[in-house]
């Protein structure tokens, strides 16, 4: 199902791409879409297994421009769901977004001004949405430390898969192996510079993401992540290169740590009392999952990933 739901009589200018199963998932977010100055010039996309039982209120998005529901199989990796979306859009730019990823006010507005200089894509700020704790903050600190609002804005070398903005025709260039270029650790950033892209980042488009909160799940998803990450590496490298990072593991939390007070503002972030404590446990346990990626492989971590991607708010301390 690519048909559009419901369509304005003027053309998008920005979708916005999400894999969701159900409407409850995403209704915060349509709600900040619908608060933007100017929902109209919106495409949104969803990206299903069971359009049937999405849910998809019809009052709900009735601000919006333009929306389509997207079909995709059923334990399909995010990565190639995000690229049906990225094919079934038809705005100009794309917003590769989450579940529990809050767009703020003058979000579209500072991502289009962005492209409008010459970028092909554009990172907004990342802000805490849920400051509630010491590991809510160490895994924001270790995801998206690198994009806190106090990050200056400007050109960027490299850029992230998602939660992100593109051309959606810089994408499209290499439309044969986007759903590689989409997932984690990946050359996406190589690609697109190798066509002569630019990419930026914007700390006046703002968006407030959700981080796992619960300790168990905290260190379930810390684990799965490091695992994500040696999977995806391991896929294009030599034997020899995957045992030199499984013999160097050890060393990685050392460099997680390192790299993270290097680079990210902690300073002017009101942290809870053990945040860095909680980062440093944090990277420990990224880099035991990280080899056993190495090790092990296997191929269900993108699988077991999902749930805390579809569904975060569930493990969020209340």
């Amino acid at each position: 199902m690519t048909a559009p739901l419901r369509r304005s009589v003027r053309e998008p200018a920005l979708a916005v791409v999400l894999v969701a199963e159900r409407w409850e998932t995403i209704r915060q977010v349509v709600d900040c879409l619908r608060a933007q100055r100017d929902p109209g010039a919106l495409e949104l996309v969803v990206a299903t297994a069971s359009p049937d039982s999405l849910g998809l209120d019809d009052d709900e998005v009735s601000l919006l421009g333009c929306v389509r529901v997207v079909q995709v199989q059923d334990g399909l990796p995010l990565a190639a769901a995000r690229t049906s979306g990225v094919r079934a859009a038809t705005a100009p730019f794309v917003f590769l977004g989450e579940t529990h990823v809050y767009p703020r006010p003058g979000f579209v507005d500072a991502l289009l001004a962005a492209h409008a200089r010459g970028y092909a894509a554009v990172s907004p700020a990342i802000e805490n949405a849920n400051p509630d704790g010491r590991l809510s903050w160490a895994g924001y600190l270790a995801d998206y430390g690198t994009r806190a609002p106090a990050q200056p804005a400007g050109e960027r070398d490299s850029v992230a898969p998602y939660n992100t903005s593109f051309a959606r025709s810089a994408l499209l260039e290499h439309d044969d192996r986007l759903a590689e270029l989409l997932s984690p650790s990946s050359e996406l950033s190589a690609a697109l510079r190798s066509r002569g892209h630019r990419f930026a980042f914007e700390p006046a488009a703002r968006v407030g993401h959700l981080n796992v909160s619960r300790p168990l799940p905290w260190l379930a998803e810390r684990f799965l992540g490091g695992r994500l990450l040696a999977e995806s590496r391991i896929r294009r490298w030599r034997p020899l290169r995957r045992l030199a990072y499984a013999t160097g593991a050890p060393l990685i939390p050392a460099v997680l740590v390192a790299r993270m007070l290097r680079d990210v503002p902690h300073r002017s972030l009101p942290l809870p009392r053990g945040t860095l404590a909680a980062v440093a446990l944090g990277a420990s346990v990224s880099a035991a999952g990280e080899l056993w990626g190495y090790v092990v492989g296997g191929s269900d971590g993108q699988r077991r990933m999902v749930k805390y991607e579809l569904d975060k708010v569930h493990y969020v301390a209340r």
